[in-house]
């Protein structure tokens, strides 16, 4: 399958599971997600192996997976550094595409992602928001001014490391 087949396969999985109840303890398990496992486990059922974090990373460890391509900012080294705002959501509005955020402006993780979402067609975004929420989706700038990244599913895609 390519890869544009598969975000959009992993987007319509991921929506197949709005409804279903957030958690950080069951995210490996049936019809429980937190942020990052809902990503991990829509892209998982079309055959994508994580490589960094095991089966079902943390948010901040999916976005320098290499089968995604860094779409903002020009290289791995500058993600937190800057939050960016519509423009940079403009960037990322395919089936698939990633929005890697802060939404808790106290984190230690030096790279400041502290969840991520998917977006669903070009106006919404699937995630996994929280224990009152659960899996949902959102308008796709709901985040807007808090994106520490985006990236787009293309296993073929050059690693910019800015090294």
């Amino acid at each position: 399958m390519d890869g544009r087949r598969v975000a959009d396969a992993a987007a319509e999985w991921a929506l197949s599971k709005v409804g279903c109840a957030y958690s950080q303890a069951k995210r490996t398990e049936r019809d429980f997600f937190d942020c990052s496992s809902l990503v991990a486990r829509a892209y998982a059922a079309q055959g994508k192996r994580w490589f960094y974090g095991g089966s079902v990373p943390l948010s901040f460890q999916e976005v320098y997976d290499d089968d995604f391509e860094l779409l903002w900012p020009e290289d791995y080294a500058g993600i937190g550094k800057a939050m960016g705002g519509w423009d940079v959501i403009e960037r990322a509005r395919e089936r698939g595409d990633l929005q890697f955020l802060c939404t808790d402006s106290s984190t230690g993780r030096a790279n400041k992602i502290t969840h991520v979402t998917m977006v669903a067609d070009r106006t919404t975004i699937v995630q996994a928001r929280g224990k009152a929420y659960g899996v949902c989706t959102n308008s796709i700038d709901l985040y807007r001014g808090r994106v520490c990244a985006v990236s787009r599913y293309n296993p073929g895609c050059t690693l910019r490391t800015g090294m």
